[in-house]
């Protein structure tokens, strides 16, 4: 009997063609590119620009200016998943052979790893 066995729908199949052209990008695999559609969907309609959607994720930084002085940049704290997935993405890409790995190390000797590993999906994924 095929009762017990489960039924393939057609969200499933997109979603993971969708994670499978994802996945040809360096330092994204399939795992990641289901945890990015599985949390914003397929459908990015709903964010006017690629900022919008970085903003979403919570990897812009901050302007907290005062006086004309910069008091503050750093990013807000956000429990986004997909800023996780992507972030462990990018800390992946240290040791890569790829031209997104040099550019993560040459990001990482300019500023701290956290800043790094924050700038790539940012920069480079979204930009």
């Amino acid at each position: 009997m095929m009762a017990n066995r489960p039924r393939e729908r057609s969200g499933d199949a997109h979603a993971t063609r969708q994670s499978s052209i994802c996945a040809r990008i360096d330092g994204i695999d399939v795992t990641t590119a289901l945890a990015v559609i599985s949390e914003a969907g397929t459908d990015m309609s709903r964010f006017p620009t690629r900022a919008h959607f970085a903003s979403w994720m919570g990897l812009c930084p901050g302007t907290k200016i005062t006086g004309g002085k910069v008091m503050s940049g750093k990013t807000n704290p956000c429990a986004n998943r997909v800023a996780q997935a992507l972030k462990l993405a990018a800390a992946a890409l240290r040791t890569g052979k790829s031209a997104l790995g040099a550019y993560f190390r040459r990001t990482r000797s300019r500023m701290d790893k956290p800043k790094a590993v924050t700038a790539l999906p940012r920069t480079n994924w979204l930009g």
